[in-house]
């Protein structure tokens, strides 16, 4: 397990939650923290390549 990863994880439900009623507007953020927080998910390939992620390691 990662704790990193689980953080990160934790911090995108939060968020999630906090602006349910936004929703559309939550989605492009949510999209962002994916492709930094999840790398090596399908999410990367819907929003921007690593490169561009300052959380890239």
């Amino acid at each position: 397990m990662i704790k990193h990863t689980n953080h990160c994880l934790l911090t995108l439900w939060s968020h999630k939650l906090e602006v349910q009623d936004k929703y559309e507007m939550s989605i492009e953020k949510k999209k962002k923290k994916h492709a930094c927080c999840l790398l090596k998910n399908e999410y990367l390939t819907t929003t921007k390549p690593k490169n561009s992620c300052p959380l890239s390691q």
